[in-house]
């Protein structure tokens, strides 16, 4: 690879306000529209997720991972083209490269990050990259994991949460780590007000974007908030 001028480097590590973080999802064919989804200013690949990036047309900022999944032809000609490629041994890492992934992605301190491919395929990847979301570094900032037309996001506790829905759509509530305690939405057609959300229960799913302003409030705890869209 060329090595960066300082400029380059310092434009590198500019703030970003959304940075897309692509995994390798066997089950995302690419041809899923992401219009509806904020650009981004930055691309992580996450391996394989530099196929994604092939077929959704956007060039990764920089690949990351053990690389046993990434065509050798795509690796060589994105390095071709000065894009940075970070190589992690297999056998002494302890992340799986969607959480390398989107750790780098930090480092542009950005306020979104957008998980693409990272559900379907195998069940313990889908459960670790939907639970990725309640990593402590990943605290303040606002992270969603997209499959198709469903989103998955992590409340913040003593503040109110936009759903990102609208009317029509399908939102459901699932503690994590424990119970979700004073439990409160507006906007959603099963209204709670100031309630526990019991882990391992199902109160929480399939409730329904009733207004314009859907939102959701927690006292303490974690808690996922999926959607399912009806449409565009």
């Amino acid at each position: 690879m060329l090595e960066e001028s300082d400029s380059d480097q310092e434009n590198n590590h500019k703030p970003a306000h959304c940075v897309w973080v692509l995994a390798a999802s066997p089950i995302w064919s690419g041809q899923e529209s992401v219009d509806w989804l904020p650009r981004p200013d930055r691309v992580v690949a996450a391996d394989g997720g530099s196929s994604l990036a092939a077929r959704l047309g956007v060039v990764p900022d920089l690949v990351i991972g053990d690389l046993d999944s990434s065509p050798p032809s795509v690796l060589a000609e994105l390095e071709a083209s000065s894009v940075e490629v970070r190589r992690y041994a297999h056998d002494t890492k302890w992340e799986t490269d969607t959480e390398l992934a989107v750790l780098a992605a930090l480092q542009w301190r950005p306020d979104t990050i957008i998980l693409l491919g990272g559900v379907g395929g195998r069940l313990d990847h889908t459960l670790a990259n939907v639970l990725l979301l309640t990593h402590p570094k990943l605290a303040e900032v606002d992270v969603r994991v997209i499959e198709g037309r469903q989103e998955v996001s992590l409340a913040k506790p003593g503040r109110w949460n936009a759903v990102n829905g609208k009317v029509g759509d399908t939102v459901t509530l699932l503690p994590v780590g424990g119970d979700a305690e004073g439990v409160s939405t507006q906007d959603l057609l099963f209204p709670l007000k100031s309630e526990p959300l019991l882990e391992g229960r199902g109160r929480g799913v399939s409730n329904q974007v009733s207004g314009p302003n859907p939102q959701v409030w927690l006292d303490g705890g974690q808690l996922l908030i999926v959607v399912l869209r009806i449409g565009a």
